[in-house]
């Protein structure tokens, strides 16, 4: 590993970033911990490209890098890699970086995945490259395909990524769905559990002819399946609480629609 000490004016920040939103977040308490413990991490760099050939790109740790000027730092101590021919690869190391750490917020990572899936277009080809789940692939994903209308409600948190896709599945029974039905559709499904979602997406298929606003009545009236306890990791719930927080749902809302996506991948859902 080619580890040197450059200077900070040498640096610039790579366009092939997985964070592109609040870089510069709490970068002050960022500043005070390394000027406290030290560096614990090299960032990575590489050569520039054109115009910037007497540069250095940075790969990833840009916010280390800006902590580094913050502090009035000359220079930086950065792995340098390899330049890489296809500059798409810079932005597969920086996601699988930053998905490790959990430090992304679920906008960015949808637009990396619409990323990669523009360029290989295969949930299977991205998760084998980039060694993503395919649980967190496949949802970002699915957002990419949602109208305009209810992207902006999933990323307000008013409705789930789960509901609002439903919504649309459901909806493509009738003639001519309008958008404000779809969203109020996504709306009554997002206050049911996900298994539920998947119940009224059944009926609907088989009984085209019925109302999807009664399909839902009738499934919420039926008895609810009984809650399940399990006792999980301390990092398994730190994240689920940061997703919480992050899309405006409950824990409870969030470990259900991870258990119950997961389980349907196998099966077409």
């Amino acid at each position: 590993m080619d580890i040197q000490e450059i200077k900070l004016t040498d640096l610039i920040i790579g366009k092939w970033q997985h964070r592109t939103e609040s870089v510069g977040a709490d970068i002050d308490e960022l500043a005070e911990s390394i000027k406290t413990r030290g560096l614990l991490q090299p960032i990575s760099v590489a050569e520039a490209p054109s115009p910037n050939e007497d540069k250095y790109e940075i790969i990833m740790g840009q916010r280390r890098f800006l902590a580094f000027k913050k502090l009035g730092k000359e220079s930086i101590p950065c792995i340098v890699k390899s330049k890489k021919d296809d500059e798409l690869e810079y932005l597969i190391d920086s996601v699988t970086e930053n998905i490790s750490r959990r430090d992304t917020t679920q906008k960015e990572n949808k637009e990396v995945c619409i990323k990669l899936w523009r360029r290989w277009g295969s949930i299977k080809s991205i998760c084998e490259i980039t060694g993503i789940s395919e649980y967190f692939v496949r949802k970002h994903i699915k957002w990419a395909t949602l109208p305009s209308e209810l992207k902006n409600l999933v990323d307000e948190g008013t409705v789930s990524l789960d509901a609002a896709t439903k919504a649309v599945e459901v909806q493509k029974y009738e003639e001519e769905p309008e958008i404000e039905e779809t969203i109020e559709i996504a709306k009554s499904l997002h206050k049911i559990p996900q298994g539920a979602r998947v119940k009224v997406k059944k009926l609907k298929a088989s009984h085209q002819e019925v109302e999807t606003s009664k399909i839902i009545s009738d499934v919420e009236k039926e008895d609810q399946i009984p809650p399940i306890s399990v006792r999980l990791s301390d990092t398994a719930y730190n994240n689920i609480t940061h997703q919480a927080k992050e899309r405006k749902m409950t824990e409870g809302e969030v470990a259900s629609e991870i258990v119950e996506e997961a389980m349907s991948l196998g099966d077409g859902e």
